[in-house]
């Protein structure tokens, strides 16, 4: 007997995938996906310093990790040495600075440094005072202001060399005094204050002046004329560089 064929009917074909196989295709497709969202959702940037030095390279920063600062070591200069054995005093300069040149110029007991455009006494010096041995260094200011006069004018003072100035040399022995002015009124204009200076130190040419003295060599006082400004050495200003000799 012949079977008649439904023309109306769909034809469809099943097929049947394995069970292990549908497994292995879900994870590929997992797989995929992630990586497909962690490279577009979630870029990992390179580190610039990576790119350019490679982790390998001894240089090489993370870049949360400043790097560290090395100081450029300065060329020193080789300091001048100025010995005077007459007057028993020692001390250091820059002789080349470049720009100028400094000398030196002994005359009496004062040491000139000067630069070559000065003549000797417009630049800084040192004298070399003699004083008594026994005297502390502001009881041989004090006469000096009694010898010149002066007491009611001009007062001493001493000390031990304070912070911002240290001398190479100084063992504890240093002393550092000065002479000014016993003024009423510190406010008083400075043509008065400069007037009152130049009485109590005729020598006293504006900024910084100062008196030395080392209980080593208790027989001497130096007397140093500085200024506004001043002659380097290696240590500081030259004058920090100063040494009593016998």
């Amino acid at each position: 007997m012949a079977v008649k064929k439904d023309l109306n009917a769909k034809s469809s074909l099943h097929i049947k995938i394995p069970d292990h196989i549908s497994y292995i295709i879900l994870a590929i497709a997992a797989i995929f996906g992630v990586y497909f969202v962690y490279a577009l959702v979630l870029p990992v940037p390179i580190p610039n310093n990576l790119q350019i030095n490679g982790q390998g390279n001894p240089n090489y920063l993370p870049q949360t990790q400043a790097p560290t600062l090395r100081p450029v070591p300065t060329p020193s200069i080789a300091p001048t040495v100025y010995t005077s054995k007459k007057l028993g005093v020692s001390f250091n300069y820059i002789a080349d600075l470049g720009v100028e040149q400094v000398y030196v110029k002994e005359i009496g007991n004062r040491i000139y440094l000067y630069s070559g455009n000065q003549k000797p006494e417009e630049g800084k010096y040192v004298e070399v005072l003699l004083k008594e041995r026994g005297d502390t260094l502001q009881q041989a200011l004090q006469k000096k202001i009694q010898k010149d006069g002066l007491t009611q004018s001009c007062k001493a003072t001493a000390d031990s060399p304070q912070r911002n100035m240290t001398f190479v040399f100084d063992n504890g022995t240093y002393e550092v005094g000065y002479i000014s002015a016993l003024t009423t009124n510190p406010d008083a204009p400075y043509e008065v204050l400069w007037a009152q200076k130049k009485k109590c130190d005729p020598t006293y040419n504006g900024g910084l002046d100062y008196y030395l003295s080392d209980s080593k060599h208790s027989a001497k006082l130096l007397y140093f004329s500085i200024g506004q400004d001043n002659f380097v050495s290696n240590s500081g200003g030259w004058d920090n560089t100063v040494q009593f000799l016998d």
